[in-house]
C-alpha cells in the first residue's frame, strides 16, 4: 500500500482528519506534508491536526479533531460523545461511550 493510500484510509476513518504523527507514520514526508498544506489540499484545524479540504466540517469532525489533538489517554464522553454519534459500530481510537454496552 502506498503512503497516499495509507493516509487516505486514516482520513476516511476519521471524518477527513489526520494528525501530523499519523501522516508521518503512514509514509508522508515532512516536505510532502508542507506541500499539501501550502497547496491548500490539507488545512490545519488544531495544532498537529489537519483536515482534507474536500471533507466537510461537521459537529462530529470538530469533536474528533479535539480528541485527536488531545491524544491518548484523553477520550470523548458525555454530551460531546452523544453529539459525535459514538456507537459500538463506529468506535474509533479516542472515542469512549459513557454508557454501558447493551446486548442485542
Amino acid at each position: 500500500m502506498s503512503h497516499r493510500s495509507d493516509a487516505a484510509a486514516i482520513v476516511k476513518r476519521q471524518d477527513g482528519l489526520i494528525t501530523h504523527r499519523q501522516a508521518i507514520q503512514s509514509g508522508i514526508t515532512a516536505d510532502a506534508l508542507r506541500g499539501l498544506r501550502a497547496r491548500g489540499e490539507w488545512m490545519t484545524v488544531l495544532p498537529q491536526v489537519y483536515r482534507v479540504v474536500e471533507s466537510h466540517q461537521t459537529a462530529e469532525s470538530t469533536i474528533r479533531a479535539a480528541s485527536l489533538w488531545a491524544g491518548q489517554p484523553a477520550c470523548v464522553s458525555g454530551i460531546a460523545a452523544a453529539v459525535g454519534g459514538v456507537s459500538s459500530r463506529r468506535r474509533q481510537p479516542g472515542w469512549r461511550s459513557p454508557f454501558p454496552e447493551r446486548a442485542g
